[in-house]
């Protein structure tokens, strides 16, 4: 039976990421700063004809768009959101290295607003949606972006 393969680079996301101190078997990454992944599909890639569609989901049953806590991202991107939507993550292709037509490498970013906590991270090509792993995601004291979210007259 065949199935996709996917790389999170963990060691590499450790030193990056500063999470030295918090796991060296999962992947902790922090909001606002991208991370890298690998991905093996059971057929090629093109994505000037396909779209991988990305969905960071975490909490319940219930999490949505315009809590943060769910958010469905694309590359090539061109999903359709909620105009309240909150936490849009975002993928890009990464450059410069030759792969086979059925691995595509991934620098994926949680939003600097992105609630914190353990996310499952699901990918789909064509029709069936599949479970990529679950990462964490932590506050981010270097994120520059985070310096104005939550800020009002200076004051958290």
């Amino acid at each position: 039976q065949h199935k996709h393969v996917v790389v999170y680079h963990c060691k590499m996301q450790i030193r990056e990421h500063h999470t030295d101190e918090v796991s060296q078997e999962r992947l902790v990454v922090r909001r606002g700063q991208n991370f890298k992944m690998t991905l093996t599909l059971m057929q090629s890639f093109n994505p000037e004809l396909q779209q991988l569609v990305l969905t960071a989901k975490t909490g319940d049953q219930h999490a949505s768009e315009d809590r943060g806590t769910f958010s469905r991202f694309g590359y090539p991107d061109s999903i359709r959101r909620s105009s309240s939507a909150k936490a849009m993550w975002k993928v890009e292709p990464l450059t410069g290295f030759s792969l086979p037509s059925n691995t595509v490498a991934l620098s994926v970013t949680p939003p600097a607003d992105a609630p914190v906590g353990e996310y499952e991270l699901f990918g789909k090509l064509q029709e069936e949606e599949k479970s990529l792993g679950k990462l964490v995601v932590l506050f981010n004291p270097w994120c520059s972006e985070w310096s104005h979210v939550g800020v009002v007259n200076g004051k958290l």
